[in-house]
């Protein structure tokens, strides 16, 4: 499975260079986000299901489709009066199609991963780290050729590691800059 996914991946990116006159651009930006976690086996009870935070994000961009990393922190005060910290990075293949001059429909597929520092001990004493696949739609307004304002709805499906979170759920605006 590892070696197809990378086949295709490769055969994408080699696609991309030799398509005519590629243009490449660095991207830069930062994004708030509002992020809602999807609960199992009563966690609710113990954690914060709503976390607000702004966080970079950067990539390269070959012809409206790209690479994008980003990190995020989240810090909340739970129910029980600890300190709940969890960290999120991943990355996330970018589409944007662009309608006119200054509005491009988004859509991505990446990976995203959330590590948490800090958990009450009545959840549990393992690690309780969790990833999974990540998918979002979105606008880009762009003011022009260097600078847009972007919007999105981020759905990630956590398959693996904790057991106590099903989805979650983030709506995001931010800057990019590229040049």
């Amino acid at each position: 499975m590892n070696k197809s996914v990378l086949l295709l991946f490769l055969t994408f990116v080699t696609g991309l260079f030799y398509a005519g006159s590629a243009k490449a651009d660095i991207v830069l930006g930062a994004d708030f986000t509002r992020s809602y976690f999807s609960f199992n086996n009563e966690a609710e009870n113990y954690l914060e299901d709503n976390y607000n935070n702004v966080g970079p994000v950067v990539g390269i961009s070959i012809n409206g489709v790209s690479i994008e990393a980003y990190y995020k922190t989240y810090s909340e005060v739970m129910k029980d009066n600890t300190e709940s910290k969890i960290k999120a990075y991943g990355a996330d293949f970018v589409l944007r199609l662009p309608t006119n001059e200054y509005i491009d429909f988004v859509g991505s597929v990446g990976y995203a991963k959330y590590e948490f520092d800090i958990v009450p001990n009545h959840l549990s004493d393992e690690e309780i780290d969790c990833y999974g696949p990540r998918f979002g739609v979105g606008m880009q307004f762009n003011f022009n050729n260097h600078l847009g304002m972007r919007f999105m709805y981020h759905y990630t499906s956590l398959t693996h590691g904790i057991d106590y979170f099903d989805t979650i759920n983030e709506v995001s605006g931010g800057i990019r800059l590229s040049f």
